[in-house]
């Protein structure tokens, strides 16, 4: 039941960011409206995610220094493990940035926002099937082994067919994300999706 709101957040939340930018972003591009559909997107999840603290919890706001350093503590690895995954991501333009030059930093950048929003799409997959996963894996040994292996497999070759089709129709989405000028970067893409 808690695994069917995290799924369900992040796929809502995928859905109203991609929404906001096809409907706003595309019309308006700026800074401002990025940063309100993000605003949008964090808003939504953490909404859907508080649909089953509220059905099971009274909610309470708290002005103690003692009880809010206990839910700090309590949720800060959490919260690290989080920004050290953020962190890393960007370490590696950071470092190329730093050895390149700037042309070779977006060739590198561009590629490398095509690849997260694939391993996006993949986590949703991901979120998706984890609830079924887990109902599965709780079963007696013999009778969910199967679907266990089934949704693995599913997983799997959805995987290869995304990384197989960014292989393949990555000199289309450089041109069509990026332009003509971006097209050297058709080669690091093609690492990515291997």
């Amino acid at each position: 039941s808690k695994m069917y709101y995290n799924s369900f957040a992040e796929l809502i939340g995928q859905v109203v960011f991609l929404s906001g930018i096809v409907v706003l972003f595309v019309s308006r591009p700026s800074v401002e409206v990025l940063i309100a559909v993000y605003l949008l997107q964090l808003a939504t999840v953490s909404g859907v995610l508080m649909i089953p603290f509220v059905r099971n919890h009274r909610l309470r706001i708290t002005l103690s220094l003692r009880r809010n350093l206990n839910t700090f503590k309590n949720s800060f690895n959490l919260g690290l493990g989080a920004k050290f995954e953020y962190l890393t991501s960007f370490f590696t333009p950071l470092i190329v940035g730093l050895m390149l030059s700037k042309e070779s930093l977006g060739l590198y950048y561009a590629a490398l926002k095509v690849y997260v929003f694939a391993i996006v799409i993949l986590q949703a997959v991901a979120y998706t099937l984890m609830p079924v996963l887990f109902k599965e894996a709780k079963l007696p040994v013999g009778s969910g082994k199967r679907a266990v292996s089934r949704i693995f497999i599913a997983y799997a070759c959805f995987g290869l067919l995304l990384g197989a089709s960014v292989f393949a129709f990555s000199q289309t989405i450089i041109n069509v994300l990026y332009g003509e000028a971006f097209l050297r970067a058709v080669m690091i893409l093609r690492f990515f999706a291997v």
